[in-house]
């Protein structure tokens, strides 16, 4: 659908919506006219008597898209009063002044009733409680004010005016009137916006309006007179409501009971009394260590990883026998689990030998493609790109080499600060050693299995690697297989 078509739409309901206001405004004045010469009508009278039905002008029947319940009915009570109806007459014309629908709407539910009822017998009271039960349902206010807070948003095409019509009557059904505390009442709003359990809204929203668990009224319990409390073993009360049900008994040592209501005692269990026994725990071999072996000055060391910490610490002592390897400056500050600063000298950063062998099949042939051509737009970029790997370490430039796989530059989105995107160099592989790799046979799993595995949680963390693929040290073999074929050389 388009823009033009959605404010032909708007506008035909603004039409349509122009046209009820103007009939209801007409009819409006029809009655004022008709109440104005009817009190005319009785002014000029010589005879005085009570105003028969005969004389009471038409009312307009209720239309439940156009108005509330509660405020036509106002609207009818000051118009049976202002008009001096007879009581016994306002049942008939109130239905005389009904749509058809509703009409037919009151009779089936007289007829419901147990014993079923005419609807010419109904009293004011019974049509009032039929029209209510129907038309103005019991509303709980703790749900309806969480809709209120929670559509926040504006509609789409909706002007200031309607916008504000539309907040005014959601606010109808919240009882702002009623708010006495209204710090408990916001903290409360608060509250339940912010829960984002559909569990838990549905039990707060299953609260009756009003209903206080400090304020409710207690029904009192008839105990038979025979029964024996548990906890004391006397007669007339409960074992909630006991005296004892913080006692401890001298027997057992148990709480909640006292010596004579025992069961022990009563069947003589041997009851052994309790020292306090106090031994050290040294360790809890639940899973085993998780160590890994880094190289620092030529020196192979173990490791022993700590998962639940940020970082690994060794002391100075400790720094001096490893040979007092070169320390780089760092800026985060550290503080022990009781708040205390931890003072550093820095931090070491050892090289893994971890290198990635790339299996390739047997036949595996040499493939190489020349290096495709570059727009001019891009040499720039994608030289400058080249530039910063070769610094970086990530490849080497070379003059021969039997593999090559042409580049595929892709422009990635601008970062906060960054004026010009970034430009990433990607292989593109699958012209060359693709399908001579050997096939993993580990299945990645499917999108249903990991978010089976992540039911339950309520913080997760994305990790964005820069250049992951280039973080993997390669095996020489490897370089050399998966090397770049670039308008500037070969790059292993």
């Amino acid at each position: 659908m388009t823009t033009k078509e959605l404010v032909e739409i708007l506008r035909q309901q603004l039409e349509q919506q122009k046209v009820l206001m103007e009939q209801q405004s007409q009819r409006h004045d029809e009655q004022m006219n008709s109440f104005m010469e009817t009190l005319h009508k009785m002014s000029s009278s010589t005879t005085t008597g009570s105003v028969t039905t005969s004389t009471v002008p038409n009312f307009t029947a209720f239309d439940p898209t156009a108005e509330l319940w509660t405020d036509y009915n106002n609207r009818f009570l000051t118009f049976i009063g202002a008009h001096s109806v007879p009581e016994n007459k306002i049942p008939q014309v109130f239905l005389t002044n009904q749509s058809s629908e509703v009409y037919k709407l009151l009779q089936n539910l007289a007829a419901q009733q147990d014993p079923s009822i005419k609807i010419n017998d109904l009293k004011f009271e019974q049509i009032t409680s039929f029209m209510a039960e129907q038309y103005n349902p019991k509303r709980f206010v703790i749900r309806e004010r969480y809709k209120f807070w929670s559509d926040m948003g504006r509609k789409l095409g909706e002007t200031v005016s309607e916008l504000a019509a539309r907040i005014r009557q959601d606010a109808v059904t919240c009882d702002f009137a009623s708010i006495t505390n209204p710090q408990d009442e916001a903290m409360c709003t608060r509250f339940i916006c912010s829960v984002s359990n559909e569990a838990v809204l549905k039990s707060l929203f299953k609260v009756e309006d009003g209903v206080n668990k400090q304020q409710q009224q207690k029904v009192p319990v008839t105990v038979p007179k025979n029964l024996k409390c548990g906890r004391c073993g006397k007669k007339g009360h409960t074992g909630k409501t006991c005296f004892h049900k913080e006692s401890i008994c001298h027997y057992c040592k148990m709480k909640g009971h006292i010596t004579t209501a025992c069961w022990k005692k009563r069947k003589q269990i041997p009851v052994h009394s309790i020292v306090n026994s106090f031994q050290t725990v040294k360790a809890v071999n639940a899973t085993s260590k998780l160590n890994q072996k880094i190289n620092i000055n030529g020196n192979v060391y173990d490791f022993e990883v700590d998962t639940g910490a940020g970082e690994n610490f060794i002391t100075k002592d400790r720094w001096i026998k490893l040979g007092r390897p070169s320390l780089q400056s760092t800026k985060v500050c550290f503080e022990s689990a009781t708040g205390h600063k931890l003072p550093t000298l820095g931090k070491i950063c050892p090289k893994q030998n971890f290198e990635l062998d790339v299996q390739f099949k047997k036949s595996a042939k040499p493939i190489f493609c020349k290096p495709r051509p570059v727009p001019f737009a891009l040499q720039d970029s994608l030289s400058q790109a080249y530039a910063a790997g070769i610094a970086k370490g990530v490849w080497e430039k070379v003059q021969f080499n039997d593999y090559g796989t042409p580049v595929v530059p892709i422009w990635k989105k601008c970062l906060p600060g960054q004026v010009n995107p970034p430009i990433r160099v990607c292989g593109d592989y699958s012209v060359t050693v693709n399908a001579q790799l050997e096939t993993h046979r580990q299945p990645l799993p499917l999108p249903e299995d990991l978010m089976r595995k992540l039911r339950g949680g309520h913080g997760f963390t994305k990790i964005d690697l820069a250049d992951a693929y280039n973080q993997i040290p390669l095996s020489p073999e490897s370089q050399r297989k998966l090397a770049l074929s670039t308008h500037q050389g070969v790059l292993l």
